[in-house]
């Protein structure tokens, strides 16, 4: 069932018109699809598609008030993390890097860099450990 609800559910131009309870319950879907079949949705909705969904529809001038859209961003974050700490690859980090460079609210550049440099963190860790 989702397979056939997947594709309209990451249409965020139709979700992000929706109020804030309506919102945060799709962010909570989506990562739960993701979360319970990652690999096959990576690809097509991975690090780069949710840096640009949080870029395009919940920066600066929107419906939400301060708060709420903090709340949305927050989940789409946690998403990015959890990709970013499961397996990253080059492509990932570049986008987070490229999101820090081009986003201009500092709460996201320093969520942005606190995950980067905890995926550096354990990569470390990992190649000593080994």
């Amino acid at each position: 069932m989702h397979n056939l609800f997947l594709p309209m559910s990451t249409l965020f131009q139709i979700w992000s018109q929706c109020q804030f309870p309506i919102r945060l319950a799709h962010v909570q879907y989506i990562t739960r699809v993701i979360k319970d079949d990652s690999k096959f949705l990576r690809k097509k909705y991975g690090v780069q598609f949710l840096l640009d969904t949080v870029r395009r529809f919940y920066t600066g001038i929107e419906l939400l008030n301060n708060e709420d859209s903090r709340a949305v961003r927050h989940e789409l974050l946690l998403l990015v993390k959890y990709y970013i700490l499961k397996d990253a690859n080059v492509a990932q980090i570049t986008a987070i890097l490229r999101f820090i460079l081009t986003v201009k609210e500092e709460t996201l550049v320093s969520a942005n860099l606190f995950t980067t440099l905890k995926f550096v963190r354990s990569s470390i860790l990992k190649i000593v450990s080994t």
